[in-house]
């Protein structure tokens, strides 16, 4: 229960709007008969997990930017700016997902599988330089990895 009012309010500091979160995580001791899966219904998963993408890429994207502004100048506008746009791109795609037509979420979701493996790139860059150290280079390697996008 301590895990659903720390998402809850995460979700409120970020302005996420959280009905769908509320909905999914209540309706789980829910009995219905269309309840599956744990009580939750298909589209309750489906916004826990937007969600979940959602508090990954803010995640990723502020992690990106505490490292970033203490490169030096140079390495800033060659790797950093690039690096840090493309976290941010990634999740204002995100947040725009949710009031897209079908045809246009396909193609918001293959951009953001582009942005996704540029940011790898970037990430690579960043450690073949070595802007950031072996261990900041895994945490956020394993971070990405878990960004998956359907």
């Amino acid at each position: 229960m301590i895990l659903c009012i720390i998402q809850i309010q995460w979700a409120k500091a970020h302005g996420i709007c959280i009905s769908g979160v509320l909905s999914a995580l209540f309706c789980r001791f829910s009995l219905h008969p269309h309840h599956k899966c744990l009580g939750f219904r298909e589209t309750d998963i489906s916004l826990m997990k937007q969600a979940n993408i959602l508090r990954l890429s803010y995640i990723l994207s502020d992690s990106v930017w505490s490292q970033v502004q203490f490169w030096s100048p140079f390495s800033q506008t060659i790797i950093g700016i690039r690096f840090v746009q493309c976290l941010d791109e990634i999740t204002i795609l995100l947040v725009q997902i949710k009031k897209m037509k079908k045809e246009e979420k396909a193609e918001s979701i293959n951009k953001i599988k582009l942005l996704i493996s540029e940011s790898l790139v970037w990430l690579d860059k960043s450690r073949r330089r070595r802007l950031i150290n072996n261990e900041d280079y895994q945490n956020l390697y394993t971070q990405f990895k878990s960004l998956t996008i359907s």
